[in-house]
């Protein structure tokens, strides 16, 4: 799978591209702004197949409150999905997109009793900048 030409490795038989790849749309204004022909979401989505080849997810009941919401002033959307596993506490993603960039935070708690770290990735792509921390 790819976009713009960014892979990630979850393991040795599996790959995925990061999306990275923007373009730019004329807006009635002189300036033009930007926006991603890949969003997050797809990323998103291929680590929940991926989780759900290893153990059964089912919905947190964050999901049902939080999962969408709209800034005050109408140019950004915050969407959080999160899931529950047997030895999974919360797999929690939250995005926040507006049209000049885009916000991924990706958790991972265990349930207390497995000794096993918490794994979060947080990524940020902008017109100019792409960040990834892990």
């Amino acid at each position: 799978m790819g976009f713009g030409g960014y892979s990630f490795s979850f393991s040795s038989s599996s790959s995925f591209s990061l999306p990275f790849k923007k373009t730019t749309i004329p807006s009635n204004r002189k300036a033009s702004i930007q926006t991603f022909s890949v969003s997050y979401h797809n990323f998103v989505d291929f680590a929940l197949d991926q989780t759900n080849f290893h153990t059964q997810l089912f919905p947190s009941p964050l999901q049902e409150k939080y999962n969408s919401m709209n800034s005050k002033d109408g140019k950004g959307v915050l969407s959080m999905m999160s899931f529950q596993a047997s030895k999974i506490r919360l797999l929690r993603s939250l995005i926040i997109q507006t049209e000049t960039m885009q916000v991924l935070d990706f958790a991972v708690f265990p349930k207390a009793e497995y000794d096993v770290p918490i794994f979060c990735a947080n990524f940020f792509t902008s017109a100019k900048t792409n960040i990834v921390v892990l």
